[in-house]
């Protein structure tokens, strides 16, 4: 019960993230507060985006703002009753259905939630992913914003385009990898041959990716757990994993060579360094390469790279590492950095590796260890304001999320602040002000070695 209450707190503190920072991704999208309907031009666009969510793999519509000038989302001061009431999830899933082939539902959701600084409610419509098949628009409106036989998807530019070309396909056939969809994976193949497309290797796509049989990796970590089983500690810190969607294998000299060129140096120790000292240097390994820096009872670091570009890290709390550590202190502000980090790191190496912007990335970001851990900080000014949180019954936090890097790269703060408040709301529901997030963040862009 008290974790259903827990994910409904997350659900509702990410929708009213929305609301306060508007910013259009290919996961949400934000419109003006004009009643739903009917056979509108406003209700068409609606079932259009709807749709083309769907197929992308879900999403959210924020109804009740308006572009200003800049061309940003801004939230109408006040929404009327009869905008709001208008939007009812079985009228709006039947209008939908109205416009889609077959007898496929489509499942939605309508929050109704208020503005976290006005108190000003905002219907806000969350779409689920197909689930066996793609919605294809069953008929052609008379105003032509929806177009009989016509397969919208959602495109990392924030626009709902008619799947047309190769490049479309592979976007819709990464959603279907996701949603492990063997059978619907085939007719693709069909129906793309028919098209006068090439038909990628499906099955080969199907066993690459989802959550990637990466059984190198799944090796790694074993060994880096009986390294540290063997050591007599356990093994608690930052683990970050991330792959492209891409079917492609880079040599381990090209490897190396991105990961150089992808070090920030707006950290202290950087992110997938490359070493050349004695003990330190990357080693092959599997069908990559790796690196060990330090050791498991002091300041340690180990990373892989894969050859498909996939990127493991793991690092021991630096709270542990570099102090005596006895009351498992947890600095906050040092935590928030390295999400920061990992984030950018991100990026940056796929920018290293030519990964073109539009691929889909998986990106999961761990911490280990948690439990009887203090919350506090490094710095010692916001550590006096910070009364004891001790978390005491969760002992890990994971977050992860397939994005394109376009996506990572407009919206990397929201995500950090996402990932940093799921963190640290273990800790006795302990929730930071935005301005300490972005605060944060500014001191991290600033900084350089």
């Amino acid at each position: 019960m008290d974790e259903d209450l827990d994910n409904k707190n997350k659900a509702l503190s990410i929708r009213q993230a929305f609301l306060k920072h508007p910013t259009e991704s290919a996961e949400v999208d934000f419109k003006d507060g004009i009643a739903l309907t009917p056979k509108s031009r406003f209700c068409h666009k609606l079932v259009k985006h709807i749709l083309g969510m769907a197929n992308a793999g879900g999403g959210y519509i924020v109804i009740g703002f308006r572009e200003n000038a800049e061309g940003v989302p801004e939230a109408l001061p006040q929404l009327d009753k009869d905008v709001l009431s208008s939007y009812d999830v079985s009228d709006l899933a039947q209008i939908v259905e109205a416009h889609i082939f077959g007898s496929e539902k489509i499942y939605l959701k309508v929050h109704k939630d208020p503005h976290p600084d006005t108190g000003v409610i905002y219907p806000i419509i969350e779409i689920s992913p197909f689930i066996k098949r793609p919605f294809f628009c069953f008929r052609t409106t008379s105003d032509n914003e929806l177009l009989q036989g016509a397969l919208y998807i959602r495109v990392a530019s924030a626009r709902t385009i008619v799947v047309a070309s190769p490049d479309e396909w592979d976007k819709l056939i990464d959603q279907c990898v996701r949603a492990h969809h063997d059978e619907l994976l085939l007719r693709f193949k069909s129906l793309i041959g028919e098209m006068g497309f090439t038909a990628p290797n499906l099955y080969q796509t199907a066993t690459l990716f989802p959550e990637r049989k990466f059984q190198d990796i799944d090796t790694v970590q074993h060994e880096l757990s009986k390294k540290f089983e063997d050591a007599g500690i356990e093994r608690e810190g930052l683990e970050i994993l991330h792959y492209p969607f891409i079917e492609k294998k880079w040599s381990r000299p090209t490897l190396l060579d991105s990961l150089r060129d992808a070090k920030l140096r707006n950290t202290g120790w950087p992110i997938g360094i490359v070493t050349h000292a004695d003990g330190d240097r990357p080693e092959p390994l599997h069908k990559g390469a790796y690196a060990e820096i330090g050791q498991p009872k002091g300041e340690f670091d180990y990373w892989y790279i894969n050859e498909n570009g996939a990127f493991y890290f793991f690092r021991r709390y630096e709270e542990d590492s570099q102090f005596n550590n006895p009351d498992r202190h947890f600095y906050f502000d040092v935590r928030l950095w390295r999400i920061i980090e990992a984030i950018r790191h991100t990026i940056s190496l796929y920018k290293a590796l030519s990964v073109d912007p539009t691929t889909m990335i998986f990106l999961q970001i761990k911490h280990t260890g948690l439990l009887n851990r203090i919350l506090t900080a490094s710095n010692k000014g916001r550590a006096v304001t910070m009364r004891t949180r001790i978390n005491k019954t969760v002992p890990e936090v994971l977050w992860n999320k397939t994005v394109s890097l376009d996506d990572l790269l407009v919206n990397g703060d929201a995500y950090v602040a996402i990932i940093a408040r799921e963190l640290f709301e273990t800790f006795g529901f302990w929730n930071p002000a935005d301005e300490v997030i972005t605060g944060i963040i500014k001191e991290f862009d600033k900084s350089s070695l």
